[in-house]
């Protein structure tokens, strides 16, 4: 959580210094979606009145938004461009953590949906031809058949899936916020802080706080701060926001690799699953069927 004095503290000077910009924001504002057009109307609204209060309270809902005003001096022409690249990019702070479960989750989706036909439709047609005949079934298929008895408890199989869902969702998110996109946008920030003379501690403390991760120390680097971070800090302002923004270009081109990766694993296990599922089910079903057609040959 950042402390109030150090957020009131940015806002104000971000007030006081930005105040011109406001017609520039309105205009990128305009241009966006309306939920994504809420935080940028907001800082207009606090500039133009010169409400530090309402500017920290903007602030503290959507941190990353006012990134380019506190690390920007006043008269720097670049930062309507920092404006216009914050507002055209996700948002780094809630990562699309359900990417990588698209496919797995459809797979999972259709096991569900053949192993519930089978189940109600084909399963007890086979039951009754087996009562029938008085067949003796091989221990397959008698755990097939009772878990087609289990699949008709809906609500067993119901809650296994939603437990799985969460399971991979919670996974996915904390593996992402983990990832190569936050320590990238995070290093981009700190490039930024530093870069325009704000404290090495209260810029570690910041960057934290825009991408919504708990503040790091440099003493005991970890992610999203890394040891390349670590020792770009240690150079001048000016040489370290060069060297920090080599080190966040780093952390970028792993976004892309990472994602697939993840969404790779995440395929290859529901696959795996799926297809063990499915095909030791239609074995099952199989098997005693060989075994009539052997003793009638």
């Amino acid at each position: 959580m950042m402390p109030d004095a150090l957020l009131h503290r940015h806002v104000s000077a971000a007030v006081a210094r930005h105040g011109g910009i406001v017609p520039a924001i309105r205009a990128i504002a305009a241009e966006l979606a309306p939920r994504e057009r809420r935080p940028w109307v907001a800082i207009a609204d606090a500039l133009a009145r010169g409400d530090v209060a309402a500017g920290a309270t903007a602030a503290a809902a959507d941190p990353a938004c006012w990134m380019p005003l506190f690390s920007t001096p006043a008269g720097d022409p670049r930062l309507l461009g920092r404006i216009v690249a914050a507002a055209a990019g996700p948002p780094v702070a809630t990562p699309r953590g359900w990417l990588p479960l698209v496919v797995p989750l459809t797979l999972v989706a259709l096991a569900f949906g053949l192993l519930g036909a089978l189940a109600f439709g084909f399963t007890p047609l086979l039951e009754e031809v087996f009562t029938e005949l008085n067949m003796e079934l091989p221990p397959l298929t008698q755990r097939m058949l009772g878990t087609a008895a289990f699949i008709r408890g809906i609500w067993k199989p119901l809650l296994l899936g939603v437990g799985l869902v969460i399971a991979g969702w919670g996974l996915t998110c904390w593996w992402i916020r983990r990832g190569p996109a936050v320590a990238a946008a995070y290093t981009r920030h700190l490039a930024r802080l530093v870069e325009s003379g704000v404290p090495q501690d209260e810029a570690v403390e910041l960057a934290a706080w825009a991408v919504g991760v708990p503040p790091v120390s440099p003493a005991r680097p970890r992610r999203p701060l890394s040891h390349a971070a670590v020792a770009a800090l240690a150079h001048e302002p000016a040489v370290a926001g060069g060297l920090l923004d080599a080190v966040a270009e780093c952390h970028a081109l792993r976004v892309a690799g990472t994602s697939f990766a993840a969404g790779s694993l995440w395929s290859t296990l529901a696959f795996g699953v799926v297809l063990l599922t499915v095909g030791l089910y239609l074995i099952g079903i199989l098997l005693p069927l060989i075994n009539l057609i052997r003793q009638f040959s």
